[in-house]
């Protein structure tokens, strides 16, 4: 049977490739296309199917570009690479985005490769991580290359995910020295919190499984920092790692616990969750259920003054993206997207978060997707589903919605029931799929 399905996927994108389709017969061509891009068909052995998902890797649509470079990589490995490197240069950010992720997820590469596509790429973005990958496969002159361009970029750029991407591609080089002299010190002494999160994870990744050095760098880092965000980072790691399971590791446990008393809820309420998750790995049992108290009453004089359909257009770097509001649904958060639009809140902000036919998120705070208000929202579930294009709130459980906002990319069903829809796009769904990581939100205005 997997023989079949894999001939009948095969033979169906040769058909959709013979020429125009319309109507029916073209969403279902797309269907076609989008199914012969399963990574799941790395399990079948006909090679049709790895045919078929290596060709559409220059399907016109970006989106099955994107889906043809996973499933390309999932079934042939390091094979794809060359692929992947070709499609560094997409003209799709998601496109490219995906193939470094995927390139940065295998375990030889071509180190001089990677560093030509780097120095070839116009994308800052897409360039950086690729002379990381040259720095941990080249070779001495390549490593030597690859160090000079990073250098010479950390030395012109500013802007803290610029940096941030820096920071990551610099701990892929294999001399331990630079996580510890170099990378560790940034933790402490980065200039934004979003640095000093990227050192952190860099670092613990950079260890693997060596349990002593990863011990000592998260007592110093808790010791070093009472900043929400970074404290959560660290929460996470420890709640991440089988090995501290069960372990009462009490230079960890005391400082954690004392940690909690610092953080201001509901502000911090993702650092504190993190936090009593961290303390319940380290000693074996369940955190307790985070219930945030209601205190963030629905304005009605305000909820009066919104229409169903109400648009507002968001202006970004890339282009405008005007959304409709959906009050009859979600009232409480229509009227807390409102008031912060129309207090400013969101001008200035950046899209922390891009996922590739996911989603794009942005409004935190504090840029790196821990921030929040000092209110929290309840959870508002209606009857309409995450379709492709539209717009939540993020949330870290149940009544803890807040500023943060995302579009969906492509549909999201697993969304449903979960999380707060408030929004959906009506024009500029293009900009949206165009946007990275660190695009400035210039600014959020009602359309009149």
């Amino acid at each position: 049977m997997h023989r079949r399905c894999a001939e009948a996927l095969a033979e169906g994108v040769d058909r959709a490739a013979r020429g125009p389709l319309c109507g029916t017969a073209a969403a279902r061509a797309r269907t076609l296309r989008e199914s012969a891009t399963d990574a799941g068909l790395r399990n079948f052995s006909d090679q049709r199917a790895a045919k078929a998902a290596a060709e559409l890797v220059r399907d016109p649509d970006p989106m099955i570009r994107v889906s043809a470079l996973r499933a390309h990589a999932a079934i042939n490995g390091t094979d794809a690479a060359p692929d992947l490197l070709k499609a560094v240069q997409d003209s799709s950010p998601a496109v490219r985005s995906t193939a470094v992720q995927l390139l940065q997820g295998m375990d030889a590469l071509d180190g001089e490769a990677c560093r030509k596509a780097g120095q070839e790429a116009t994308d800052t973005m897409v360039k950086i991580p690729l002379y990381g990958l040259a720095l941990k496969f080249g070779d001495a002159n390549t490593h030597k290359e690859a160090t000079s361009q990073l250098n010479n970029m950390w030395k012109q750029e500013e802007g803290p995910y610029v940096r941030a991407a820096l920071i990551d591609a610099q701990a892929l080089d294999p001399n331990g020295n630079i996580a510890a002299d170099v990378i560790e010190p940034m933790i402490q002494q980065a200039g934004s919190s979003i640095e000093r999160i990227h050192a952190f994870n860099a670092v613990m990744a950079f260890y693997g499984d060596k349990t002593t050095p990863e011990v000592e760098v998260l007592i110093r880092t808790i010791a070093g920092s009472d900043d929400p965000g970074m404290l959560t980072a660290v929460a996470e790691f420890i709640a991440s790692c089988p090995n501290y399971m069960g372990f009462n590791i009490e230079p960890l446990v005391v400082p954690l616990r004392k940690k909690l008393d610092g953080l201001q809820l509901p502000r911090d309420q993702e650092g504190s969750i993190a936090i009593h998750q961290a303390l319940a790995h380290l000693d074996g049992s369940t955190a307790p259920p985070y219930s945030p108290p209601f205190n963030h009453p629905i304005d009605l004089a305000r909820l009066a003054n919104l229409k169903e359909g109400q648009r507002y257009r968001i202006s970004t770097e890339k282009g405008e993206v005007v959304i409709a509001i959906e009050p009859n649904a979600a009232p409480g958060t229509c009227v807390a997207f409102d008031s912060l639009v129309s207090s400013g809140y969101y001008n200035g902000k950046s899209f922390n978060r891009i996922v590739p036919i996911f989603v794009a998120q942005g409004g935190c705070p504090r840029g790196d997707g821990y921030g929040a208000m000092d209110w929290t929202l309840r959870t508002e579930i209606g009857q309409t589903g995450f379709v492709a294009g539209a717009v939540g709130i993020a949330s870290a459980g149940r009544d803890t919605e807040s500023c943060q906002f995302f579009i969906t990319l492509a549909p999201a069903p697993h969304l449903d029931g979960r999380y707060t829809r408030f929004a959906h796009v009506v024009s500029g769904m293009e900009v949206a799929q165009r946007l990275v990581v660190g695009d400035e939100i210039s600014r959020v205005e009602p359309v009149q």
